[in-house]
């Protein structure tokens, strides 16, 4: 298999070692629509987790503090799996860099083999991070080499498609064919240019889509202790992988890094989103409607995707101002562990059952417009306009909110 595989995509597969050679390859080409929807299905089948998100913060900080390395995102259409309205990953945020544009820009690519298949040329990459820094956990250092991607890198106001894993974690490689595993791309910026049809394909790909391995979601009794419950984890052999903080009917994930879920954390769920953002630079809302207002056009069939996107981020925007002053309770725990030892920890009293996150207002269908008719649509279109006007200070408006 290494004969057929560009040298790049041999090291990235770990069958090279990639300290024994500089990284060379032939120049990959420029993924194009049908090599897109190809990509789409292989890698929509493979991800737990499909979301078109708004990255809220990329944890860049003002005077002179160090960033965070957290993206936080806000999954405004939830295009396959129960995943959480709100979650991180670990990356650089690039919203003050000289080079922000750039790296937005940056189109997909891949190789093709002499015999005509493809493969995926490596994106980007989640590197080892830490969500709970003052807990002193250091992370493992990354195993950099030659052929490495570039690190997950995101900026505020922006919009992704984000493909996870069952961990919750970026998807990482995907089978194309027999013997043949290819990098996935797990975070790829919607620039909504002639050249994005990412977005597009996914979104064809992910339709019926149903998850094959769905994760076990414990649900918590009101009031239930964070000790606790940990102790009666530790004793069952059970680890838990995310906890779920609930506001009205909006769902946050606490995702630690897996060396940090090793020890207690629940503790610290609900304080860190209550603080997430808080010290951020620039205004998500206000940044994703500047992205967004020359983008929108109605010369384009039906408004495009640029409505369509829209259309998801406007109903976001008014599902958070909903919930805004609601209280954060831990709500459900992500656990793995035995059939057994689950069967135990489900008979425990602040248990309420094991069940998906309930149904929301950002699934898939968010991700289109509403009406029947071409009048109806045309009004929506209409409508949008108007609010990305709105959130862009139109009519006196500072606050970044719309209408109910």
């Amino acid at each position: 298999m290494i004969g057929k595989l560009p040298t790049a995509l041999a090291v990235a597969a770990g069958l090279l070692p990639g300290s024994a050679l500089a990284c060379q390859y032939d120049p990959p080409e420029q993924v194009g629509y049908t090599t897109a929807q190809f990509f789409a299905r292989r890698m929509v089948e493979a991800a737990a987790y499909v979301d078109v998100v708004l990255l809220e913060d990329d944890g860049t900080r003002a005077l002179g503090e160090p960033p965070t390395g957290i993206l936080t995102l806000r999954s405004i259409a939830r295009l396959k799996g129960d995943g959480a309205d709100r979650f991180s990953l670990f990356g650089s945020g690039v919203t003050l860099s000289p080079d922000a544009e750039r790296i937005f820009a940056r189109p997909l690519e891949h190789f093709t083999q002499h015999d005509g298949l493809v493969t995926a040329f490596p994106y980007s990459e989640e590197r080892p991070g830490r969500l709970f820094p003052q807990r002193g956990v250091a992370p493992p250092p990354p195993q950099l080499n030659s052929c490495s991607p570039p690190a997950v890198a995101g900026q505020t106001g922006r919009f992704y498609v984000v493909m996870r894993g069952a961990d919750g974690r970026p998807l990482d490689r995907v089978p194309l064919y027999d013997g043949v595993m290819s990098p996935a791309f797990a975070f790829v910026p919607v620039t909504l240019g002639e050249g994005d049809v990412w977005l597009q394909a996914v979104h064809g790909a992910s339709r019926g889509a149903v998850a094959a391995t769905q994760p076990r979601v414990l649900h918590l009794r009101p009031g239930a202790d964070p000790a606790r419950i940990e102790g009666a984890l530790r004793r069952a052999g059970v680890t838990t992988t995310a906890a779920f903080v609930r506001r009205g009917d909006w769902w946050d994930e606490v995702r630690p890094a897996a060396n940090e879920s090793a020890g207690p954390w629940l503790a610290e769920a609900v304080p860190f989103i209550v603080a997430s953002g808080r010290e951020a630079i620039g205004d998500p809302h206000h940044g994703a409607a500047e992205f967004l207002h020359p983008k929108l056009t109605q010369m384009a069939a039906y408004g495009g995707m640029a409505y369509e996107v829209a259309n998801a981020f406007t109903s976001s925007v008014r599902r958070s101002q909903r919930v805004r002053w609601a209280e954060p309770v831990l709500t459900a725990l992500e656990l793995s562990g035995s059939a057994d030892a689950l069967a135990a920890v489900a008979g425990e009293g602040f248990a309420d059952g094991f069940r998906p996150l309930p149904a929301r207002g950002n699934d898939a269908s968010a991700l289109g417009l509403p009406g029947e008719t071409d009048e109806a649509r045309f009004a929506a279109m209409q409508a949008l306009d108007r609010d990305i006007w709105l959130l862009n200070g139109g009519g006196g408006n500072r606050q970044g909110t719309l209408p109910q």
